[in-house]
């Protein structure tokens, strides 16, 4: 039996609960365990406690699952319990299981305002809108007026981990008819309503343009939001900048993926050359649509709605997923990157390939921007 070229996960036990790891063995490896094992036997050596105990083959996608355990002395030859099902810190361990394509439930704890490491900004307020609570009114270009203000004012710091804010713009409790679409395309601005109830925040979206509604995007401008823009968007169906991944630009240092499966809640990306990034730097992982996936999860044939009006089928061009990561290490021998965020799509073989490049085009993305404490309601 030969693993050359395949994927191996290697499992043993560890302080009483079980360890494990991957490995893709393009070239020779060696494994080291985390841990120690003690034994009466001076003679016995590790290879003898090494058991296959488990050799599964996939046909999709195609991965040759080997789990190898190594238990204490006294357990040699004896079945190992499993491990509780909570650790020591109060987490499921069963959400840490894979599945049979080495899928396991990502990590989310990195989500939220940067990354969940600081408590949400308190951002002092710079304008008050006052709503017209009347049907007849459109109070779209008040709100952009309000916001395109506060965008104007200086970045100012606050708190302890270095981010910056222009303000907040406060809506008074009441009704805002918005016909057009509320674009906020600053760094350090909040929108904040006096609450999320009947009595408070309510922004009514007025018309049938079918539209985003508020869209935080440094690559717009407040003539985005007008309703003559957005009919004209939804007439031709143009896609409007979206964010400041420009892959056409960054092809010097696009890196394709390697040709292998690549799970959810995995964090090392395997790319055909390292050459050219290096630690700490930020990248995009993209992930193309395509009509296969599309196919093959069933969205391009959808029935009939119950009153049966046509279905909108899925297309590839409006399922291209970026996703933003940070590289903490490169392993050479594997030829992946290690980044600090687990995948929460998987990448498989089977599809076009996904890319990799740097990040080169930040100072387009604007961050410590907010929506909340208001009702969005569609007409």
């Amino acid at each position: 039996m030969s693993f050359f070229g395949k994927i191996v996960r290697a499992r043993w036990i560890h302080n009483g609960t079980m360890d494990d790891t991957k490995i893709y063995l393009t070239t020779r490896r060696t494994l080291s365990l985390k841990g120690t094992i003690e034994t009466s036997f001076n003679n016995m050596q590790l290879n003898q406690k090494l058991t296959l105990l488990k050799y599964t083959p996939f046909e999709a996608p195609p991965l040759d699952d080997h789990f190898v355990e190594v238990p204490p002395p006294e357990q040699l030859g004896q079945t190992v319990a499993p491990a509780q099902p909570f650790t020591s810190d109060g987490t499921l361990e069963a959400l840490k299981l894979p599945d049979e394509y080495h899928n396991t439930i990502p990590d989310f704890s990195r989500a939220g305002y940067r990354e969940g490491q600081v408590r949400i900004l308190v951002v002092p307020v710079s304008v008050i809108v006052e709503p017209s609570n009347n049907d007849t009114v459109d109070d779209t270009a008040q709100i952009q007026s309000a916001i395109d203000q506060v965008s104007a004012q200086s970045l100012e710091p606050i708190g302890e981990d270095g981010a910056a804010v222009r303000g907040a713009v406060f809506l008074k409790a009441g009704v805002y008819r918005v016909a057009g679409a509320i674009i906020v395309h600053t760094s350090g601005l909040v929108l904040r309503g006096e609450g999320q109830d009947e009595t408070g925040t309510i922004i009514v979206a007025t018309g049938a343009i079918q539209r985003d509604f508020i869209l935080v995007n440094g690559m717009l401008d407040s003539e985005m939001g007008t309703v003559e823009k957005q009919q004209a968007l939804a007439e031709t169906k143009e896609m409007m900048p979206t964010n400041g991944y420009k892959s056409s630009k960054l092809l010097p240092t696009t890196m394709t993926m390697a040709g292998v499966y690549v799970p959810v809640g995995e964090t090392h990306i395997p790319v055909e050359r390292i050459e050219g990034f290096s630690v700490g730097e930020r990248i995009v992982i993209e992930r193309p649509g395509s009509d296969e996936w599309i196919n093959d999860i069933g969205m391009g044939s959808l029935p009939p709605r119950p009153d049966s009006t046509a279905s909108v089928q899925w297309k590839k061009e409006t399922f291209t997923f970026k996703f933003e990561r940070t590289i903490l290490g490169i392993d050479d021998v594997t030829s992946s990157l290690i980044v600090d965020i687990p995948m929460v799509m998987s990448l498989d073989p089977k599809y076009p390939p996904a890319k990799v490049y740097e990040l080169i085009y930040r100072n387009l993305m604007i961050s410590d921007v907010g929506v909340g404490n208001l009702r969005l309601v569609s007409e």
